[in-house]
């Protein structure tokens, strides 16, 4: 994977869209199909490979759950 500080284009609509359907699924109004999108988004596999390498470098939160 090139550089995680700089990601595609296609990368940025893909967490882009994920906070969208994040944010809507923990709305007032959220909707299961929220939660799907979300949930298909972080097995993505540029998602997912953008999640590792960011966590190599220790620039994401850690998971209480890991």
């Amino acid at each position: 994977m090139p550089d995680p500080l700089t990601p595609s284009t296609n990368l940025l609509m893909k967490l882009g869209s994920a906070i969208v359907h994040a944010d809507e699924a923990m709305s007032d109004n959220g909707h299961a199909v929220d939660q799907a999108a979300f949930r298909a988004h972080l097995s993505d596999p540029e998602v997912a490979g953008w999640i590792e390498e960011m966590d190599a470098q220790s620039l994401l939160p850690v998971k209480r759950d890991v």
